[in-house]
This record gives C-alpha cells, structure tokens and sequence, in this order.
C-alpha cells in the first residue's frame, strides 16, 4: 500500500531519473534540497537520500562583511527507485513528510550537541553564580549530610518536606544519598568522590561535587526540578560551538554581532527568543566561567572544546 502523501511516478530509463528527481525536490520540497550518491539494494531496487542546507551569516575576522556559508542538514528522506520489467517506479515522501522528518532528526542532533557540550563544561557552568543559586538546595543537602551524617524529613518544617524530598529522591537515583531506617545517608557514589577529592580546600571540594551531579543529572534538574536557570548557558554554548562544528572551524565573531548571531540560533535551535540585555549578561557569565573567550574585537571559542566536541560529535 502506498504512504500517505507519497508520490510515485514512472521512467523507461534510469539514467533520465536523477535530474528530473533533482528538479522535482528543489521545485516541491524546498531550494535547500539535494541528493545523495544513489545507492543500489539489489537488481531491481535504488535508493537516494534526500538532505538540506539553509544558509547563516558569519563574521569573521578576515571578513568584515558577513559571508554565507551552508549548514548540512541531517538526511531527511528516502527516495525509493524499483525495476518492475522494463519500468522503474520512483517513490518520494511528501513535502510535509520530509519537513516533520527534518524537524525531528535535527532536534534529535541539537539535543546530542548539548550533551556532549554539557560533558565538555559541566565544569564550568557550575561556578555561574545564577547557576550555584539554582542549585542551592542540593549544596545545603550535601553539607547537612557532612555534619550531621543524615537527614531526617520531620526536622524540617512541614511546608519544607515535600520540595526537600523531591532533591532526596533524585540524588537518591543518582546514589549520592541512600535511605536507611526513615533517614538519608550518604550514598555510595558521594562517599566515593569525597574519598577522591580528600584534601581539597571545602569550596573546590563542593564546586567538583555540584559539577559531578550537573553533569549527571542535568536533563532531571531542568525537566523535573524546573532548575531552569541553568538552561540558558548551556543553549548559548551549543549556539557557538555547534555552528562552528558545521562550518569547520572555530568561529571568531565581530563584538557588535556576536548577541545577534546567538540570538538568531538560539531560535533555530529551540525556537525561543530571548531578550538582548538578558543574554547579554548571559554572554557575560559564559565567557567569564571559560566556556567562550574574548579576543580583541571578537569572541571566539576554546580550541580544546572545540576538538572534544567535534570529535564526539563525530562519533554519534
């Protein structure tokens, strides 16, 4: 049976195929549209790839006026080519199809972007003062447990319990506290970094403690525990280091422009605006904790994060 919104149509001659296809899929699904080299499954069955590209505008510091260069897009749909007798039927997914197609595997690559960026700074995030007042909580827990060795719900308030619970139960899942007899712990994973990080100096010791759990648990903190304080900083590293993964190159941008160019792919990534004095001090904290760097008239990125990142992006 033939998918809904799949067109078909049929050839006499396979090589007539690949230049109406390329016509057809610039003219009805978009101008960004191309096709991979077509690969052959069996005697009687051809497939192509459909991938796009859209265009950015950079600046860099050899040219001053901004230049276009082309993000790749993931592979967005499948051409389907089979040989019945002296025929060759094409199948082409729907506009609609290859769009929602392309929507989901590019959310999918901006969501991979982010973990492994996550991975590259957690570090580094976690000194953002916004980002130590979000986790605030967490910090109070983990000292609670060093003084006293335990935590026990009914010497909180009433009104406290429910919200400190719900920090229990996740560094819970994470084993950094464990429950024994009506009362939290400490966990299995906690005892085993303090053992490791015996000797630091209290602040270094809870920064690498935080840093730990902001890496394992960012996705639960953000989703569940609505830390979204910490979400901007994350999106305003993968808007610099994502687009220069795609360009190649480690991206250095005019002062003036670098608000704007973040601006722009923060809503290409996550469809979501925000205001300029906002992420200008955003921009401000993510260059002061070591994420992005200043140079001259430009901002610029960290050639280690960026081969780190590239390489385990390379990887997916």
């Amino acid at each position: 049976m033939k998918n809904k919104g799949m067109k078909e149509f049929q050839f006499t001659n396979l090589d007539e195929i690949e230049n109406v296809l390329y016509r057809y899929i610039k003219r009805n699904i978009g101008p960004g549209t191309y096709l991979s080299e077509r690969k052959r499954i069996s005697d009687n069955i051809y497939i192509y790839k459909i991938g796009n590209t859209y265009p950015a505008f950079v600046h860099t510091p050899s040219n001053k006026v901004p230049i276009i260069k082309f993000l790749k897009f993931p592979v967005v749909g499948t051409i389907r080519i089979e040989r019945k007798n002296n025929l060759f039927k094409v199948s082409i997914p729907s506009r609609e199809d290859i769009i929602q197609k392309g929507k989901e595997k590019y959310n999918s690559l901006i969501v991979s972007a982010e973990n492994i960026l996550l991975d590259k700074t957690y570090s580094k995030i976690v000194k953002i003062p916004l980002v130590q007042t979000a986790m605030s909580k967490i910090r109070e827990i983990l000292i609670q447990l060093e003084i006293k060795q335990e935590i026990n719900l009914f010497d909180y308030y009433p009104s406290e319990r429910e919200k400190l619970l719900r920090y229990l139960k996740f560094l819970e899942d994470m084993d950094y506290v464990r429950k024994e007899k009506g009362k939290y712990i400490e966990g299995n994973r906690l005892s085993v970094i303090r053992h490791k990080l015996k000797g630091e100096e209290p602040t270094e010791l809870y920064t690498k403690i935080m840093a730990d759990i902001l890496r394992k648990g960012y996705t639960y903190m953000s989703k569940h525990l609505r830390l979204l304080q910490i979400v901007p900083y994350l999106r305003i590293a993968n808007s610099y280091y994502f687009p220069s993964y795609e360009f190649n190159e480690l991206l250095s941008i005019d002062k003036h422009r670098f608000t704007t160019f973040i601006a722009d792919y923060i809503n290409l990534f996550y469809n979501y605006r925000t205001p300029e004095y906002k992420l200008n001090n955003q921009i401000n904290d993510v260059v002061r904790c070591g994420i992005l760097k200043e140079e001259e008239n430009y901002y610029t990125g960290y050639e280690k994060i960026f081969n780190e990142f590239s390489r385990d992006f390379n990887a997916l």
